[in-house]
């Protein structure tokens, strides 16, 4: 069984990935440019 802290840590890692992508996919956007949603 998986550690619950580790397992709350790789979550957290995850969505943090996540947030960069978003992030950097928003700054395109409010730049003028197009996102790369593929």
């Amino acid at each position: 069984m998986m550690d619950p802290i580790s397992a709350w840590h790789d979550e957290h890692a995850y969505f943090a990935r996540l947030l960069a992508l978003l992030r950097k996919e928003l700054d395109v956007f409010h730049g003028g440019g197009r996102p790369n949603y593929e």
